[in-house]
């Protein structure tokens, strides 16, 4: 295969470089008043780049928020057809989504509506998710950096015929497709370990002796200080399910600190980017000579790591042995507290947690505040029932999210290269058909 030189890059040479105004319209966004309440709370979807945040599929439907015709007749948000690809073009740049419907958006995008006789919507979907560098690096602005609309229809791109567009959108859709289902299950499991755990220790209706619900079968009750009690448990706080620990960072100054092949470190930064209940890695390693001059320690696997500032609550459980800087007040169980009642726990607990924070930059939860969280201690039997059940789905949870890293790790080797021709693609009967998301 022949390659020619570019400016953005060696591609193919019966490949075409393009700028999105050929291949598409770009469409902005709005904000209808919200002054006026009869604008929101209608049919109509209405996405912001917050709502992308946390938005690990390729396609959306809705955000946060809907809002009215009214409202979208009486703003600068237009209704945008299925199969527009969403831009964030501000506060962040880069998030991309495919409509799966009918969406509208506010200010905070330039969206692409496709002309799909020279392009594919999942194929420029790919391109834009390879290309935010450079989208970033053509924005502009004082207070926050913004793609402007002219930027993006100027935006150049690699455009292969469209048989090749499909191909290569297949194999990374395939990739695709098995994370979505896979964070479905995980997403399914723990919902179930979460309804589980509000039924047995929130409402007390884990099973009698009889298997019938504890409270409402007319368990024995006791007044506490946080209220009624099941008989045998008792008032408690966090420190008395585990031990709590802070962590450390590692002086900057010294560069031999910090390696890619070394002890993990993780930052609540690595928690907001990586939203699995397990974490193995974050960013970067640390050295033993870091552990040993700084006060991060290495903890346990199943520590329960907690965000105790900026912000208060990223929860995840170690998958192994980590250390965390000073932005977390993790707890490493109990022998007969199981990590899994933890995690569940901290998660519940949150909103009680950031109300005893303080601090005027941003709010922090200390140890000493932490510890004194106060809470209900099952009975020990109870937790190894709770264990019995729970163990299992956490255990599918943890195959499950390795393998989406390993998915994860081949899809984005496979993204530059397959998107730049340097893989060849199969010699395949001609692909006709749009490729669908599922």
């Amino acid at each position: 295969m022949e390659f020619k030189i570019t400016e953005i890059g060696k591609m193919p040479s019966h490949w075409q470089v393009v700028s999105i105004e050929q291949i598409g319209d770009v469409v902005g966004g709005g904000t209808p008043s919200t002054k006026r309440e009869d604008y929101y709370g209608g049919e109509v979807s209405w996405i912001t780049p917050k709502d992308l945040s946390g938005h690990t599929k390729r396609k959306i439907s809705r955000g946060a928020r809907n809002i009215t015709e009214l409202g979208l007749n009486n703003s600068s948000a237009r209704l945008l057809p299925k199969e527009t690809v969403l831009l964030s073009s501000r506060a962040p740049i880069g998030y991309v989504a495919i409509a799966d419907k009918e969406v509208s958006t506010n200010q905070g995008f330039k969206s692409i509506i496709c002309d799909k006789n020279k392009i594919q919507p999942i194929y420029l979907y790919y391109v834009l998710k390879e290309s935010k560098e450079r989208l970033e690096s053509v924005a502009t602005g004082s207070t926050f950096k913004e793609v402007s609309g002219s930027s993006v229809k100027k935006f150049e791109i690699a455009l292969p015929p469209l048989n090749e567009q499909r191909i290569i959108s297949r194999i990374l859709s395939s990739i695709d497709s098995k994370i979505e289902i896979n964070q479905d299950i995980i997403n399914n499991f723990e919902q179930l370990a979460q309804t589980l755990f509000k039924r047995w220790f929130v409402d007390f209706e884990f099973p009698n002796e009889n298997g019938d619900p504890y409270k409402s079968s007319g368990g024995e009750m006791v007044e506490s200080e946080l209220g009624m009690i099941p008989a045998g448990w008792k008032e408690g706080t966090l420190n008395d399910i585990g031990a709590i620990v802070g962590g450390g960072t590692p002086s900057k100054k010294i560069d031999s600190y910090y390696t890619t092949q070394g002890y993990s470190w993780i930052t609540p930064k690595d928690l907001s980017n990586d939203k699995s209940v397990y974490i193995f890695k974050g960013s970067l390693d640390i050295t033993e000579e870091a552990l040993k001059k700084s006060s991060a320690k290495l903890h346990p696997t199943n520590t329960v790591l907690f965000s105790s500032r900026a912000p208060i609550g990223y929860v995840a459980i170690a998958g192994q042995e980590v250390a965390t800087n000073q932005g977390f007040k993790s707890i490493i169980p109990k022998k007969e507290v199981p990590s899994e009642y933890i995690y569940l726990l901290l998660k519940h607990l949150t909103p009680v947690i950031e109300s005893n924070a303080s601090g005027s930059t941003f709010k922090e939860i200390s140890g000493a505040g932490m510890k004194g969280i106060k809470v209900v201690v099952p009975l020990k039997e109870i937790l190894a029932d709770y264990k019995s059940i729970v163990k299992p789905l956490f255990k599918k949870v943890k195959e499950t999210e390795i393998e989406n890293k390993s998915l994860t790790s081949l899809r984005d080797t496979l993204l530059p290269k397959l998107l730049s021709g340097e893989i060849e693609l199969p010699n395949e009967t001609e692909v006709t058909e749009d490729v669908p998301i599922s």
